[in-house]
């Protein structure tokens, strides 16, 4: 016989789990990963029109700056500065590893940011909702931010 399942499990910590807990501490950061060689992480540029099909996209330019030929996992986290509901302050929206680069190589990184990227989710209206102010922050790790970028409200 198959044990019947209770409807309305709780989840007291909502959605402040792993890296998104204040309280939480890893022994690694959420994304850590170990790499032979070093990254530099260029200014993000905002993309717009014709470059960019999603609701925002960020692009960064990826140098291999150390020793040896490696690859980066690129991730973007996003930070909403003014919202009206609580939220974890970093959320894992994108992430991208770069090709095996060798020394000085460089290689674009694009995150196309969609509508449901840029909002937090309203359990009490069960839907989504955009906050105004978003910072994009771009690094190797929840831990290690290297750039970061302000999207104006008025992007759409």
């Amino acid at each position: 016989m198959i044990p019947s399942i209770k409807a309305g499990v709780r989840y007291s910590e909502g959605t402040f789990t792993s890296y998104r807990s204040p309280t939480f501490k890893a022994a690694y950061a959420f994304g850590h990963g170990l790499s032979y060689t070093h990254f530099s992480f260029g200014r993000p540029q905002l993309l717009v029109g014709m470059n960019c099909s999603a609701a925002v996209c960020v692009r960064t330019l990826i140098t291999n700056v150390g020793s040896r030929p490696g690859t980066e996992m690129v991730q973007a986290y996003l930070h909403f500065t003014r919202p009206r509901l609580p939220h974890a302050s970093l959320l894992l929206r994108g992430f991208c590893r770069t090709q095996m680069l060798q020394l000085g190589e460089k290689q674009n990184v694009t995150f196309a940011f969609n509508e449901r990227d840029l909002s937090l989710y309203r359990v009490d209206t069960g839907g989504w909702e955009r906050p105004v102010g978003i910072e994009v922050h771009i690094g190797a790790s929840s831990a290690d931010i290297r750039q970061v970028m302000v999207i104006s409200q008025t992007v759409r």
